[in-house]
């Protein structure tokens, strides 16, 4: 260069040619590039600002100076260039080492800022931390790094950067996965932020526009997924579909971009529901598969797939739909190397879609290719892999599945030995310890419940379980749901070792999950359940009505809760039932009954075909079945019932441990339906499955003596058909281990005592050996003697034992029959609807009666009459005293007073007639508070009895000085029983209130068959029929006691009144009409002696003479001449004018006829009135009695004996019901007196008219005009005490009528005063 400046300088001529040529020759060795010369020279012209031939000096040097700078820029770019290359080759590098990237890195941050591909470069070294962030994703320090390069690539990029679009959606992709991973919220608003500013900068030609578009979309479905705002979802899709059309467009059609808008179409599918968006989108993933070369990308699209399919296949239930999810499945494992780590995983999710088809088919093959795969998913996962601990649970839980399915231990036991690997290999601080220990727990409880229950497996399951429950945080999730499993564990040994703390520590432990668990946690549920459950078991064992109650109460809320397509409903409504079933056992109330039954009924129809709990439902429905067999005696309950077992015995294998329940609840069946039909079959198969049921049950299990009890009493009954003696000698010694096996208390032991009592009786029949009466009356002793047991079977025990201590004579017989006196409040208990009482008292009778027998016959007058009592209308005596005035209380403690009285209302608002109605309404719900109130109210009578002297015998039976107190003279018992018949006669002549006139020609079987004549006399007779029984009754009934009581005929004179008040089948007998009568003429009849009444007890009988004539009369009248389904009584309107023409000026009266008389202003104007009338149709209800009626008009039409027992009328007087058939009652219930005169009667009249059996519409009229008229014309304040002599005057006058048989006027009786 020198030398060119010196010749230009010397040169008087510069050459300008010359000077280009140099210059380009010095330019070429500076750059050693030709092409980078005339780059050179074409900018020139921009950079030198002086023209050649002006100035070639000056030229020249700008020239040189801009070679040498261009030399500077060359060497600059270079390095660019080779920092560049080593990024990239940094970037292919799996292994990158640290120094290296930090090298780098600081080479690119030490680049100016104006460099302009710094930016680029930054970029570029944001990929290093990337890719090492995606090679070990839990180092979060890479993933953060990334980010921070990648956000100041971004602020170097300018708009006009080519590059800038690209370094957004690195930076948006950066920041969703760490969202994905950590889940702030922040970092999905960055995302979001970032992949649209990508989207804006990207030309609609680039390549990438498409891919960016659906990386947007996936960013809008986190960000639905975190807010659930649907805008974001449905952007979602719009945005991914343009991204898959434009790159169709483009012929560029990318599989991941297919992929990623079905899986946002399978988001919304979740979200609303629409079967075209997952068919759309199952649609989209079969087209990126098919599109797919790249076989990794490939398994993740099939795996999508069948995840959409299996979404389907829950949807609309199509099978090819599951069988693809399993092909599929296969697939991807087939496609999956075995030394693919992905591999173990892979088979995991086929294992689950096998478990998955098989709980749809019940194909056993496929739980077998289930457990088959899961194992071989175990064995390729290494042991420090972190998921094999997950993976052996897995392969745990299907062990378990399997064992729940086949029965055979060995799952079980394999199950067992994983879940200890998992334990051992979980240390102390571990977050998952507790979780183990309680799946350990469980499964341990679970083999405990077995075939052969070892008692080391339950106690060290309640042992993990607790460490698992004091390990768990008390905020923490799970704490509820392990206290839960805890009180499962302790209820469980509880029923195999009746430990009284274990059920006390699980009903707690199921009060605090339940405590534990906020109101909208759907767990609280499965809490509620293990409460009830467990409350039950308690009462099971206990018998704490308080107990059953409240778990009834809680189970019967579950099922109301629970919706019937909760998989859940079934169990919840067995254990309902199962719940009714146990108090109906224990206090007998029918609607328990018919509810357990339709709840088990239920669970069996909303349990699956192929569910492992549908074997144990069935039996369950079953046993309910067959317990309303024995109370309702229907036969189509029984052979359903067998029907039902039978079902449940063939879905259940050899070995299942459920099956001894199964066949132990079978042969119970057979043996209730042979007691009816002597089926050989029947008894023969209930004895081979009672035994097969024994052979599988372990000697330690807790229903073993139950077994052994119901084993011996088929063949007891099996010898007292066929005599073989070594059927009774085996039924001895299984009844006694039962017994013996047994420990008091439990409520169990009162039923195995009977029943090897009643063997010892079978055989003492057959064989005639008197030992064994000895010892079936000491077992019957034990029986009804316990202090737990329902009251019903104690009675029974106790009516046994007084049978045979007769036929033994025994000494102690008074003493058997006090017992039994006893029991009545108990079998009787006002906790129970009206109508289960009755139904309890039906062997009372017989019973008292026989004790009454027994009394006379030891000379103790006083206690029969006291006996026969309390035997007489419990029921009625239950409501009285309920309405007993508490005045001597209230004087000394009026706060007592108070608090009972009010029970006392509230139990007799619910006792009478509310709980009919509840029981038919099936809300069963009422009848716990009136439960409860009961309990109260007994709690509260002992505590009077205890605290206040002079009360101990406060609401007591009353003595006989206490019956017989005010009483007039003749009132007449009649007793009657298989032992003897008697008369009593209530007298101020004797020395003692009391005389016998014993009726030696009256027997049990001449009661039974006089008063099934009469009830077909009643209906249709001709006189000489109806003479004869009358006559028959004159002879063996009321001419001995007319002649006991010296009363000779009357001769015209007023005669003295009588009330019989009759016992047994003789209340169906109208003494009131005996004599000896012949065709034509009649001599010597009852009312040429006495005038009769009846009386129920002789309580009903103790009404304050004194005030009860000092009310003005109110009268009303009641006439229903045309009830519906009724033939007309046009009678009735000829017997109210006749009423009318009766009344005199002191009577207010007052009338409801025809539409107006319906049953609630009947009811109202009842309470207004003292008399009333009833002119009606009457019906009686054999199946119910206490829905016997009065039939008015409306709906309801019928005024019920229930509804009129609920009516307390202290002012009534008198009421005539002239209708059919409202003094007919029950022959099972006779002592109860269950029929519409004696509940008038209850009600609070004094005394009744009315009629055995229907009546004519012709003589009704008269009869009440005769007998008004002689009440009427007697004062004029009228007395209900006249209506007994009235009606005798009346009936007088119907037989004097011409062409009235015996029919027209023995009907008409009066009750009471």
């Amino acid at each position: 260069m020198q030398i060119i400046l010196e010749k230009i300088n010397d040169s008087s001529h510069v050459d300008i040619g010359s000077i280009l040529f140099k210059s380009n020759e010095l330019l070429r060795r500076i750059t050693g590039n030709p092409h980078i010369v005339r780059r050179l020279q074409g900018g020139w012209k921009a950079e030198v600002s002086c023209d050649i031939s002006d100035s070639p000096v000056a030229w020249f040097i700008l020239v040189f100076r801009l070679a040498l700078q261009w030399v500077h820029d060359s060497l600059s770019a270079q390095r660019i260039a080779d920092l560049e290359n080593k990024l990239k080759e940094a970037k292919s590098n799996k292994s990158l080492e640290e120094p290296l990237l930090l090298s780098l890195s600081s080479e690119v941050y030490s680049l100016p800022t104006n460099q302009p591909k710094k930016s680029l470069l930054l970029n570029l070294l944001g990929d290093l931390y990337w890719n090492r962030y995606l090679s070990s994703p839990r180092d979060a320090y890479n993933l953060n790094e990334a980010i921070r390069i990648y956000a100041d690539a971004v602020q170097l990029a300018t708009d006009d950067d080519i590059n800038r679009a690209g370094h957004l959606n690195d930076l948006a992709a950066a920041y969703l996965r760490r969202f994905e991973q950590f889940g702030n919220s922040d970092d999905l608003n960055a995302a979001m932020k970032h992949f649209e500013e990508a989207l804006d900068f990207t030309r609609d030609d680039d390549i990438d526009k498409p891919l960016r578009m659906s990386n947007y979309g996936n960013a809008l479905n986190h960000y639905f997924k975190r807010s659930g705002d649907d805008g974001s979802l449905n952007k979602a899709i719009e945005v991914q579909r343009q991204a898959v059309d434009v790159a169709a467009l483009r012929n560029a059609q990318q599989p991941f971009l297919i992929h990623n808008l079905a899986t946002s179409l399978d988001l919304r599918f979740e979200r609303y529901g629409k079967l075209e968006d997952l068919s759309e989108a199952i649609s989209l993933h079969e087209q990126a598969i098919e599109s797919c070369v790249d076989e990794r990308e490939k398994l993740k699209y099939l795996t999508t797939l069948t995840n959409s399919l299996y979404n389907r296949f829950e949807r609309k239930r199509a099978p090819n739909d599951l069988n693809r999810v399993v092909n599929l499945h296969e697939e991807v494992v087939q496609l999956t190397p075995e030394d693919n780590p992905a591999k173990p995983g892979r088979l995991n999710n086929l294992a689950n879609a096998f478990l998955r088809r098989f709980e749809y088919y019940g194909n056993i093959a496929d739980l077998e290719r289930s457990v088959s795969t899961l194992e071989k998913a175990n064995d390729l996962t290494l042991n420090e892999h972190p998921d094999k601990l997950s993976r052996m649970n897995n392969l745990a839980s299907a062990y378990i599945r399997r064992y729940a399915q086949l029965s055979k231990s060995i799952n079980l036991d394999n199950a067992l030995e994983l879940f200890e690997g998992i334990l051992r290999r979980t240390t102390d601080g571990h977050p998952q310890r507790p979780a183990r220990l309680s799946t350990l727990a469980g499964a341990l409880a679970r083999r405990f419940e077995g075939v052969d229950p070892d008692i080391v497996d339950i106690n060290r399951a309640i042992e993990l379980q607790g460490e698992a429950v004091r390990l768990t945080p008390d905020d923490g999730a799970k704490k509820a749901s392990r206290i839960n499993a805890l009180a499962n564990f302790l209820r469980r040994r509880f029923e195999s070792l009746r430990n009284v703390e274990d059920i006390d520590s699980a009903i707690s432990n199921a009060e605090s999950a339940v405590k534990l668990t906020s109101a909208d946690n759907p767990e609280k549920f499965g809490f509620l359940n293990m409460l009830g459950v467990s409350l039950a078991a308690r009462f099971d064992t206990f018998g704490s009505i308080d107990d059953i109650n409240r778990s009834i109460s809680v189970l019967r809320m579950l099922v109301r809760l629970t919706a019937d397509s909760d998989r859940e409903k079934p169990a919840r409504l067995d254990n309902s039932g199962a719940s009714l079933w146990s108090r109906f056992k224990h206090l007998g109330d029918v609607g328990d009954l018919k509810e357990s039954v339709q709840a088990h009924e239920r669970a069996v129809m909303l349990t699956p075909k192929d569910h492992p709990s549908r074997a144990m439902r069935l039996n369950n429905f079953g046993n309910a079945l067959t317990c309303r067999f024995r109370r309702l005696n229907n036969i189509e309950d029984i052979d359903r019932s067998i029907s039902v077992k039978e079902e449940a015995l063939q879905l259940l294998l050899e070995n299942h441990p459920q099956r001894m329940f199964v066949l132990d609840g079978l042969a119970n069946s057979l043996f209730r339906r042979y007691a009816v039909t002597l089926q050989k079959e029947d008894i023969d198969r209930s004895i081979t499955m009672h035994e097969e049921s024994l052979h599988n049950t372990p000697q330690t299990h807790p229903s073993r003596s139950a077994r052994l009890s119901n084993l011996g009493n088929s063949l007891s009954s099996r010898f007292e058909q066929q005599k073989d003696i070594v059927d009774i000698d085996i039924a001895f010694s299984l009844q006694e281990d039962a017994v013996s096996s047994t420990l008091d208390g439990n409520l169990n032991k009162v039923a195995f005592l009977i029943n090897l009592g009643n063997s010892y009786a079978r055989r003492s029949s057959v064989m005639g050996t008197p030992d064994d009466l000895i010892q079936a009356c000491l077992n019957f002793s034990l029986a009804a003697k316990s202090s737990t047991g329902s009251a019903v079977v104690k009675f029974r025990a106790c009516s046994h034992w007084a049978q045979y201590s007769r036929v033994m004579h025994a000494t102690n017989l008074l003493d058997i029959y006090e017992h039994a006196v006893s029991l009545l409040p108990q079998l009787a208990w006002l906790e129970l609807p009206i109508t289960d009482r009755f139904h309890h008292l039906v062997e009372a009778g017989r019973v008292i009666r026989d004790g009454a027998s027994v009394a006379i016959e030891a000379g103790d007058l006083r206690k029969a009459v006291e006996w026969l009592e309390q035997g007489q209308s419990v029921i009625w005596g239950q409501i009285l005293q309920l309405r007993t005035p508490l005045d001597g209380l209230r004087d000394v403690r009026p706060d007592l007073a108070n608090k009972l009285t009010q029970l006392s209302l509230q139990l007799e608002g619910t006792s009478v007639d509310s709980q009919v109605e509840t029981v038919e309404s099936n809300g069963r719900e009422s009848v716990q508070q009136y439960h409860s109130l009961a309990i109260e109210r007994d709690s509260l009578i002992g505590q009077i009895r205890s605290e206040i002297e002079g009360f101990d015998r406060f609401l007591q039976p009353r003595s006989f000085s206490e019956l017989t107190y005010s009483l007039l003279n003749h009132v007449v018992i009649v007793n009657i029983s298989s032992i003897r018949c008697d008369a009593l006669v209530i007298s101020s002549k004797s020395s003692i209130g009391v005389s016998l006139i014993p009726l030696p020609d009256l027997t049990l079987s001449k009661a039974q068959t006089i008063s099934s004549s009469i009830a077909l006399a009643g209906a249709a007779t001709n006189d000489e029929g109806f003479a004869k029984l009358l006559t028959f009754i004159w002879t063996i009934v009321v001419k001995p006691v007319l002649t006991g009581l010296e009363i000779s005929n009357s001769s015209g004179l007023k005669p003295p009144c009588i009330w019989w008040c009759p016992t047994g089948l003789l209340s169906f007998l109208p003494l009131h009409a005996a004599g000896m009568y012949r065709l034509g003429a009649s001599s010597d009849k009852i009312s040429d002696y006495v005038i009769s009444s009846y009386t129920p007890t002789l309580s009903a009988l103790q009404v304050n003479y004194d005030t009860t004539n000092q009310a003005q009369t109110h009268m009303l009248a009641v006439v229903q001449p045309s009830a519906a389904g009724q033939r007309a009584l046009p009678g009735t309107q000829e017997e109210l004018k006749q009423i009318k023409k009766c009344i005199n000026s002191s009577v207010t009266f007052n009338e409801l006829v025809g539409p107006n008389a319906t049953v609630q202003k009947v009811s109202e104007g009842i309470k207004a009135a003292n008399w009333v009338h009833f002119a009606c149709h009457g019906v009686q209800d054999l199946s119910d009695p206490t829905q016997s009626a009065l039939l008015l008009t409306g709906k309801p039409s019928r005024l019920t004996l229930s509804k009129i027992i609920g009516l307390s009328l202290p002012n009534a007087q008198l009421a005539f019901l002239s209708a059919c058939q409202t003094a007919t009652g029950d022959e099972d219930l006779a002592e109860e007196s269950v029929h519409l005169a004696a509940g008038v009667l209850l009600a609070g009249y004094k005394g009744v008219v009315a009629t055995l059996w229907s009546i004519k519409d012709r003589d009704a009229p008269l009869v009440a005009e005769a007998l008004y008229s002689h009440i009427f014309a007697q004062s004029s304040m009228p007395d209900c005490r006249e209506a007994v002599y009235a009606l005798s005057v009346a009936i007088q006058k119907l037989k004097e009528r011409p062409g009235n048989s015996f029919s027209s006027w023995v009907p008409y009786i009066h009750i009471g005063i």
